[in-house]
């Protein structure tokens, strides 16, 4: 059953809004536990001639009724410019199980121009977000007038009262178990702003077999948490931003590490070393060395061969360490090296942890040391040092 319509005439948007609340109430349940929405929807030209109609569950269990109209119904049909009229608003792509794709994207793909929508999704994760995502996506949004939404709520009001109870109970959740700090996604980034030398290190001492950009490295960063999907967008997670990233330190800023070579006489020099952190250690010691480090001939070996003041190799797992045992959900302070002409010294932020297994990439047992972990198994893959204690002076 459908609610029955003039093909040639011209309805206005207050019609076809009172049109969609009345095809939602044809809408079929899948679910005996829990309640169903009633949706209803309406595709029109710009100017209001009705192209189709459809209802939750018209042609499928369960199926939504903007993925009927648009890949069913017209799916031949040239819909640039049209307008929708829905009841409820329109899901994401992160609540849709793939290979699905929220009705935001379908409506995309279509070239919609217009979308008129009863009422906001009560679900937690989707409220608001996916009127917000047409608009980012240049689709104008309008909401219902008044009279007809009250309608469209009262006909969901088991549902929203569902949601509303379901929302409690995952909002209590999430305060008891907040996201990860290096697991939450690094805002207003993508994953195009990866360092592809870092990438492409990464890869030939891994030995995998993708490469980056493409879309096999985005599904592998996602599987390890590199990345989160927002709707068509692929964004690093903190964690990936931290490893990989081109600039992490414009968005990161405590992943600087600051070293600062005293020369005595009151000259010094002071540089930031910003970009992967996995690409610190090499370009730190470069320089320590170039700059930093007084060069002498040892001859004690019967080879005339140039050593520096303090044993390099000591100096390098102590930086090492200092970038791999820090405590990066520390935001406040970034890791510091001085070295002066009476003493060198580190500072990592956080307290001193034991030495680890660089190779251990298990479980996130607790915050701090399962990111250390993580961060360690990847740095491993670059060649560095398998395992060290931090020092914290010298």
């Amino acid at each position: 059953m459908a609610i029955e319509y003039d093909k040639k005439k011209k309805y206005s948007p207050e019609e076809l809004m009172e049109m969609a609340y009345q095809e939602s109430l044809f809408s079929i349940h899948e679910h005996g536990h829990k309640p169903d929405p009633l949706v209803g929807a309406i595709l029109a030209t710009s100017d209001g001639k009705i192209l189709a109609t459809s209802h939750r569950g018209e042609l499928r269990i369960g199926e939504h009724c903007e993925f009927t109209l648009i890949e069913r119904k017209l799916k031949s049909e040239n819909l640039k410019g049209c307008h929708l009229y829905v009841t409820l608003e329109t899901c994401i792509d992160k609540v849709r199980k793939p290979p699905k794709r929220g009705c935001v994207t379908h409506i995309y793909k279509a070239r919609l121009a217009k979308v008129y929508i009863g009422i906001r999704d009560p679900d937690i994760d989707i409220e608001n977000e996916g009127a917000g995502e047409l608009i980012a996506k240049g689709i104008i949004v309008e909401d219902f007038h008044f009279d007809i939404a009250e309608k469209i709520r009262l006909s969901l009001a088991e549902f929203i009262k569902y949601k509303e109870a379901q929302k409690l109970i995952i909002q209590q959740e999430r305060e008891e178990n907040p996201i990860a700090y290096l697991k939450q996604a690094a805002i207003n980034t993508t994953i195009s702003q990866f360092s592809k030398t870092a990438v492409d290190e990464f890869i030939r001492n891994s030995q995998a077999t993708f490469i980056y950009p493409s879309k096999a490295f985005n599904d592998w960063a996602l599987s390890f948490e590199l990345a989160m999907r927002d709707g068509e967008i692929i964004m690093p997670t903190k964690l990936g931003l931290m490893l990989f990233g081109e600039h992490a330190g414009d968005t990161l800023s405590h992943t600087i590490f600051k070293v600062e070579l005293d020369y005595g006489n009151g000259k010094a020099e002071i540089e930031d070393f910003d970009g992967p952190v996995a690409t610190q250690l090499p370009r730190i010691m470069k320089f320590i060395k170039d700059k930093g480090l007084k060069l002498t001939i040892d001859r004690s070996s019967a080879k005339r061969e140039i050593v520096s003041d303090f044993p390099v190799e000591v100096l390098r797992e102590v930086v090492a360490n200092a970038i791999i045992h820090r405590d990066y959900t520390i935001t406040e302070a970034t890791n510091y090296l001085y070295i002066g002409p009476e003493k060198i010294i580190v500072r990592s932020p956080g307290m001193p942890m034991p030495p680890l297994q660089l190779m251990i990439f298990g479980l996130w047992i607790c915050l701090l040391l399962a990111e250390i972990r993580r961060l360690c198994s990847f740095i491993t893959e670059w060649g560095w040092p398998k395992q060290g204690g931090l020092v914290c002076e010298i």
